[in-house]
């Protein structure tokens, strides 16, 4: 069993990695070193095409929400914006839909949880609620004016989404009829619990106003919070623990300097209770992984033509002979998965994520070691083959030691850097002339604690040091 594991792990090293197309390292080639492990990456996977907007891991790694711009882009459609004035875009936008993508990990699977179309559907925001496998998405309505309706309203709606289940349910959040309102969503770092923020933005005097919601799993909870009516900036942050919302109100004072006071949004009681003394609020502390992304901008030159590329890295913070690995070659986004096993980023516009494949230090010894001389045990019958051509084509004779060996064989090969290894002790001579060609010896090539010998009839044997 354990010889079925490491044979295992040296096909899948001696794999392309696919970061690039064309002559693509093998993972062996392309992996991080650490002290104690290795840290391969596998074939990406393709998670959804382009245009990508958004992307956010769920809390636990999960589940991974992918927000696309599926915009229809034909000839047709180009000619019409070089041609067509500004106005006609109003009447009839380019077609085209927002689709909401969710990835499971486990599954390995894309599914499209929600669709709306681009131009009249906005999605304002989207964010995971802490500890459950549930995201809340804001999506603002803006419908297209008409003859009947030149001015139309604004409208709202929370978007929440299972990612267990892969559905999603849409609700309304505007319940003013006639009015504009602007919503802003805030989620709890800690807790599965949202505040909604609702300005009315174009109400009468008398009824412009400020007023918070609670939000539990998706779903609003009790009546509102209306808040300072002489507000001039306002934000909810939240306490040390993520479980107390605060409105936190900046003004303006005569002197024209900002003033803050801080409010506890009491949902039981309904009101809003000022502070006296500053409580300790969240502040996000990211930490310290064992791995991180990093980029690397490039310019590709052709010709008199210069094009700035940008590379994703991943890398380790440990000293080591190997501690960074090449993750896309065109990418400027990426981000590890909160477990830190998989590593999603944005290429071309597109999504991909490609996972981690951690094994011990010693695992990865014996595997290189095994592929190495898997590699030169193939690489001297190649090596045997082209000594046979190279007699044939010379009536029968093997190339003389004391010449240039690898410029003999060169030609009867298709890659000649199989030779750089290659210790050739043959004489050279007649093929007739060798008694026994399964016993004699041309040569070898070095490997890992041993070396792959060749002999006269093209059979290879390895022997160890």
């Amino acid at each position: 069993m354990r010889i079925l594991a490491l044979f295992s792990l040296m096909i899948l090293l001696s794999l392309p990695s696919g970061i690039v197309s064309g002559q693509a390292p093998s993972l062996m080639e392309n992996l991080i070193l650490t002290e104690k492990e290795a840290i391969a990456m596998l074939p990406p996977e393709v998670v959804s095409g382009p245009m990508v907007s958004r992307a956010l891991w769920s809390p636990d790694g999960r589940y991974l929400l992918v927000v696309r711009q599926d915009m229809q882009l034909t000839p047709q459609l180009l000619r019409r914006a070089l041609t067509a004035p500004a106005s006609a875009w109003d009447q009839t936008p380019p077609p085209g839909q927002t689709r909401v993508i969710l990835w499971d990990t486990r599954a390995r699977l894309a599914d499209e949880v929600w669709k709306m179309p681009m131009f009249v559907h906005h999605l304002e925001d989207i964010q995971w609620l802490p500890g459950t496998d549930q995201a809340l998405a804001l999506i603002r309505q803006t419908p297209q004016p008409t003859p009947e309706n030149p001015s139309p309203k604004t409208s709202y709606g929370l978007l929440r989404i299972n990612g267990a289940t892969g559905r999603s349910q849409l609700f309304n959040l505007s319940d003013e009829q006639g009015v504009d309102p602007w919503i802003t969503l805030s989620v709890s770092p800690a807790h599965p619990v949202a505040i909604l923020r609702q300005t009315s933005m174009n109400a009468p005097p008398d009824r412009q106003q400020v007023v918070f919601y609670q939000l539990r799993e998706g779903r609003r909870v009790g009546a509102g919070i209306v808040g300072p009516q002489e507000t001039a900036i306002s934000e909810v942050v939240w306490s040390a623990d993520g479980a107390q919302p605060y409105l936190r109100v900046t003004q303006i004072s005569r002197d024209r300097k900002p003033v803050e006071s801080l409010y506890a949004l009491d949902f039981r009681a309904g009101q809003l209770k000022r502070l006296e003394s500053a409580p300790r609020l969240y502040a996000y502390r990211p930490p310290e992984p064992p791995l991180r992304l990093k980029t690397s901008a490039q310019t590709l030159k052709e010709g008199g033509i210069q094009r700035p590329v940008t590379s994703l890295w991943l890398e380790s913070g440990a000293q080591s002979e190997s501690p960074r690995a090449l993750v896309c070659a065109d990418s400027s986004q990426g981000w590890i998965s909160p477990k830190g096993d998989q590593i999603l980023y944005i290429s071309q516009g597109a999504a991909f994520v490609t996972s981690l494949f951690r094994f011990s230090r010693e695992e990865f010894e014996q595997a290189r070691n095994a592929a190495r001389k898997a590699q030169a045990i193939s690489n001297a019958k190649q090596i045997a083959l082209a000594a046979q051509m190279y007699a044939q084509d010379h009536d029968e004779n093997l190339p003389s030691g004391g010449g240039d060996i690898k410029g003999l064989l060169a030609p009867y090969l298709k890659n000649p850097s199989l030779l750089e290894n290659l210790v050739y002790t043959h004489g050279g001579g007649p093929l007739a002339a060798i008694e026994r060609p399964a016993e004699t010896e041309l040569g070898y090539v070095r490997g890992p604690g041993g070396r792959a010998i060749l002999y006269a009839d093209g059979h290879v044997k390895w022997k160890d040091d």
